[in-house]
């Protein structure tokens, strides 16, 4: 679990960040919201919204709540660089889908 640690790093150094939620792969599940409440909850439509105020919130629970989502519908991207910090971006996929794929 090395690289989780390295991306709480990276999440924790970045001064400005953008997180946003793709409400198609919302599933309603609320993990983010039981890891989160004072980010996220449930609209009428059991999808996540954010909570006025989330920003206050630090940044190691809104990355865990954004890694604890099956669907990965939490995107975490750094405001400096651009570059999306959750869910990771792979160049290939995993092992198990590559198999899938051949």
């Amino acid at each position: 679990m090395r690289w989780v640690c390295d991306i709480i790093t990276l999440f924790l150094n970045m001064p400005k960040y953008n997180v946003k939620i793709i409400r198609d792969l919302c599933i309603g599940i609320a993990t983010c919201v039981a890891v989160a409440p004072k980010v996220f909850r449930l609209d009428a439509e059991n999808k996540a919204v954010f909570i006025e105020g989330w920003e206050a919130e630090s940044p190691e629970v809104i990355l865990q709540a954004a890694q604890t989502c099956p669907t990965e519908a939490i995107i975490i991207i750094s405001d400096e660089e651009g570059h999306q910090v959750w869910p990771v971006v792979r160049d290939t996929p995993p092992p198990t889908m590559a198999k899938e794929l051949v």
